[in-house]
């Protein structure tokens, strides 16, 4: 089993899912960075909100270094290409195995 792999270097959350998802990617986001330093970024990956228009996690008292950014104005294009690299990484269909398809849309990612 592999482990992850340790950063120092301050940490960027895209939150995505239920509380109980995003409790569990604030857990590994911790056991990840040394650095203790991690934001969350919860726009393109679109959490579950409470009444407040805020991802469930911000209910609870998060640990120090631990950052909730502000509503940022993302593109749909954006939008989509996070959720679609997200899914196609997790559970790719045939084309999406390609070598030169994952180039490309890794390109299109990064370019959003």
């Amino acid at each position: 089993m592999n482990e992850l792999r340790r950063s120092i270097a301050p940490l960027v959350l895209h939150l995505t899912g239920g509380l109980g998802n995003e409790l569990f990617q604030v857990s590994a986001a911790l056991y990840s960075s040394e650095s203790k330093n991690i934001s969350i970024e919860w726009v393109l990956g679109k959490p579950r909100v409470n009444i407040s228009g805020f991802p469930q996690i911000e209910c609870y008292e998060l640990p120090p270094g631990i950052n909730l950014l502000g509503r940022s104005k993302n593109s749909w294009f954006a939008r989509k290409t996070t959720g679609y690299l997200l899914r196609s990484s997790i559970e790719p269909k045939w084309l999406e195995k390609n070598l030169v398809y994952q180039l490309l849309t890794k390109i299109l990612g990064f370019v959003s």
